[in-house]
């Protein structure tokens, strides 16, 4: 009994991973037909094949290849799941200003729902509708010009620290110091708290919480791309 039992799940098991090739392959070309990219191997995608998940190349420098080789939009595989790339401001403009047309898809919605469960990067349809209605305002040019000169001084202020006093040092760490330039413009605007002249102990620790999260952000952003 036990063996009989264990021959139909492999048996329902052959059958199921045919079937899922079989329908990956068919979606392979028809998407192949409309947008230019790295032809994907089963399950992983193109994560593989370009070097992204062996560590051999991180994502920003496969995107700029293949943006080289096939334009300004292609299609890149996160495992099983087709993603189009754009890196056209044109292109971008047109996608986030015409929401109605262009939907989050439901992957991003439950990979990034785990981590944002209430961000609008995590949200479709009426309920993203009511989210936006209270926070985009907020981003509009009236309500962001009043605060230009605090990010006027946060920016200097890096200029100052990281490129005038250094005598032709060059900086590796662009990224970090400009997540914290970030972070700071964010407290003086909602806290009036200055991290750069504030508690050195507290900087440090919030500061480290947030790159520590924006990394393992990332790192889950490509985690998405195994299959569930």
């Amino acid at each position: 009994m036990f063996l009989t039992t264990v021959f139909l799940l492999l048996i329902i098991f052959l059958i199921t991973v045919y079937y899922y090739f079989k329908s990956f392959r068919s979606v392979v070309k028809d998407r192949a037909k409309k947008l230019p990219g790295i032809e994907p191997q089963w399950l992983f995608g193109n994560l593989r094949n370009t070097g992204v998940s062996t560590g051999q190349f991180t994502l920003h420098e496969v995107f700029v290849t293949l943006k080289e080789k096939y334009g300004d939009a292609f299609l890149f595989w996160f495992g099983p799941y087709p993603s189009i790339v754009l890196s056209r401001v044109e292109y971008i403009q047109h996608v986030l200003m015409d929401r109605q047309t262009y939907d989050q898809s439901t992957r991003t919605t439950s990979s990034f729902g785990i981590l944002f469960p209430a961000g609008l990067i995590s949200l479709r349809g009426e309920t993203w509708k009511r989210h936006a209605r209270f926070i985009l305002p907020m981003f509009k040019r009236a309500k962001i010009l009043p605060y230009r000169d605090t990010i006027v001084t946060c920016i200097d202020r890096l200029i100052d620290q990281q490129f005038t006093k250094r005598n032709g040092e060059i900086c590796t760490d662009l990224v970090v110091q400009c997540q914290n330039v970030l972070l700071n413009v964010i407290a003086l605007i909602a806290f009036d708290y200055d991290l750069e002249v504030s508690s050195t102990t507290d900087s440090f620790n919030l500061r480290k919480a947030f790159n520590d999260f924006v990394y393992y952000a990332n790192q889950f952003v490509l985690i998405t791309g195994i299959p569930f």
